[in-house]
């Protein structure tokens, strides 16, 4: 299952026609995986969205990354921080270009961490460094060779001039994408001019 952008009135119609049903069955990723719990998350400009949680046992993002600043000066530092559930041991971000996502990263960093915990992050920039960037993400429970969970934005399908506005949420299985879903984060992003 996929997020949705719904108006208000169309998730009290979604709630009430189909979410006791949704909730006794659960659902699964869009490629395969346990589902978890219905996500509704109300951004409080008329826009909502909906995922499924992941399986409990897969580290997880709890708060997507927040930013220092939205826009920096060249030479200025990338500051930001990610918030990470009790299954995350092992943490990877790397601070990548928004508009290509094949480009090598600006900076990356892997700290180990005991779970539900803040970890903030800092990248140089050089004089010359111009773009926006967003936190690639990677979490692993013990082992990031046998099992990975990567966020980040990819383009969007029906104009490659756009990112998606959720992060995608994808878990590796050695070298083998076995689930990928939309989520409610945002990748916040920062603007080096």
């Amino acid at each position: 299952m996929t997020h949705e952008k719904l108006s208000p009135r169309s998730v009290l119609v979604v709630l009430t026609s189909t979410a006791l049903s949704l909730f006794s069955l659960g659902c699964g990723g869009e490629s395969g995986g346990g589902g978890g719990d219905i996500i509704v998350l109300d951004a409080g400009v008329g826009d909502v969205c909906i995922s499924v949680s992941p399986p409990r046992e897969e580290p997880d993002l709890t708060l997507g990354p927040t930013f220092s600043s939205s826009q920096i000066n060249p030479g200025t530092p990338i500051e930001g921080a990610i918030l990470v559930d009790g299954e995350t041991r092992i943490v990877t971000v790397e601070a990548a270009n928004f508009w290509e996502l094949d480009a090598p990263p600006l900076g990356s960093e892997t700290v180990p961490t005991g779970g539900n915990q803040t970890l903030s992050f800092s990248f140089p920039t050089g004089p010359n460094t111009r773009g926006r960037f967003f936190f690639r993400i990677t979490l692993c429970a013990a082992d990031c060779d046998a099992r990975r969970v990567v966020f980040t934005v990819v383009e969007d399908p029906d104009n490659p001039n756009q990112r998606n506005d959720q992060y995608q949420r994808i878990v590796f299985e050695g070298d083998t994408e076995v689930d990928s879903r939309s989520t409610c984060l945002e990748p916040d992003s920062i603007a080096v001019q």
